[in-house]
């Protein structure tokens, strides 16, 4: 039991610290490896540690927004209480014409989907510039 113990608590440790090293959640992320560390050398029962730990971390989380607040910030790189930011559903295939199509599903004030056909003559240079993209800054 204690070795398992130990495994969990070193991989707590190492997902906290990796974290910990960028981005804007480096500040909770540090706040957090700190708490698994004092967890780890804690000499209390694992009961009592874990209930401390827990407390700890909930002093360092971010408050939930009211219910009735009209002011909730959406913007996932301000807000770290949001996790999955918006992303409309994407499909890619090809129509009658031989042609790719890049359909965006409409969103709730849209009266129809966003369409993108592009030829097979200009795919690749499509494909191009997305891998262009995707292995730089833009």
């Amino acid at each position: 039991m204690k070795a398992e113990q130990t495994i969990e608590q070193d991989k707590l440790h190492l997902i906290a610290t990796e974290a910990a090293s960028s981005g804007p959640l480096a500040k909770k992320a540090r706040e957090t490896a700190a708490a698994i560390e004092e967890f780890k050398t804690s000499p209390e029962p694992i009961d009592v540690a874990a209930a401390a730990f827990v407390e700890r971390l909930a002093q360092h989380a971010t408050p939930a927004p009211s219910s009735t607040s009209d002011d909730f910030r959406w913007d996932a790189e301000t807000n770290p209480s949001v996790v999955c930011p918006e992303q409309r559903s994407l499909a890619i295939y090809t129509n009658a014409y031989g042609q790719a199509v890049i359909r965006q599903e409409r969103s709730w004030d849209e009266e129809d989907d966003t369409w993108i056909c592009i030829s097979k003559s200009h795919l690749q240079d499509v494909i191009d510039r997305l891998k262009h993209i995707l292995s730089s800054d833009g």
